[in-house]
């Protein structure tokens, strides 16, 4: 059972936890100021990185299809090369008949090589289907990159309104430890109540 004598004392009690509690506020606020300062710092640096990634993503396609059409006019060009290489063999061949036989499978091997060659336009396909692929994953890395900086902005907004509350509760809780250090100074001025 509670003595009358606690009832008396609570106010002090609570003017000290008051009092402790106020002395804390300001290390708080700094600590709020910082996360504060950092976050309001984030949507710069993904606006710049979402800049790259754009930027990364609008040149791809120029330049990938600049690969394309330097490997298709290569591709273009070496059946019409391969022909001629196979016409000189053939005219090499009536020129040296008095060399060995191995000279004749050298045209047999430029046909051979030609008939490779016919598979060029599939692994470009195979190219077009890859490039695809990557313009697919950084396009979806930018979709990222705006949606993280889309949920940022709450963030800073609520620690801005935090930060506010904390700074305008120190005023408040200084006046409250006053009123309770007068408090005291009343009651320890009460013939009845002994000093702490």
């Amino acid at each position: 059972m509670s003595s009358p004598l606690d009832l008396v004392t609570l106010p002090l009690r609570i003017a000290d936890d008051v009092a402790r509690i106020a002395r804390a506020l300001p290390a708080l606020t700094a600590d709020v100021g910082a996360v504060r300062r950092v976050v309001a710092d984030l949507p710069g640096r993904l606006e710049r990185l979402e800049a790259a990634v754009d930027g990364l993503a609008s040149g791809l396609p120029e330049r990938l299809d600049r690969v394309e059409q330097a490997v298709r006019g290569l591709a273009a060009e070496l059946p019409g090369r391969l022909d001629a290489v196979h016409e000189d063999v053939a005219g090499l061949r009536e020129e040296l008949r008095s060399l060995p036989a191995g000279l004749d499978r050298v045209g047999d091997d430029a046909a051979a090589l030609r008939a490779d060659l016919g598979s060029l336009p599939e692994q470009l396909g195979g190219l077009d289907g890859r490039l695809e692929r990557v313009q697919g994953a950084i396009g979806a890395m930018a979709e990222t990159v705006a949606a993280v900086g889309r949920d940022v902005a709450p963030v800073d907004d609520d620690l801005g309104a935090v930060e506010e509350a904390v700074t305008a509760m120190a005023p408040k809780l200084e006046q409250v430890r006053e009123a309770i250090d007068r408090l005291r100074e009343d009651l320890a001025g009460l013939p009845f109540v002994g000093k702490s």
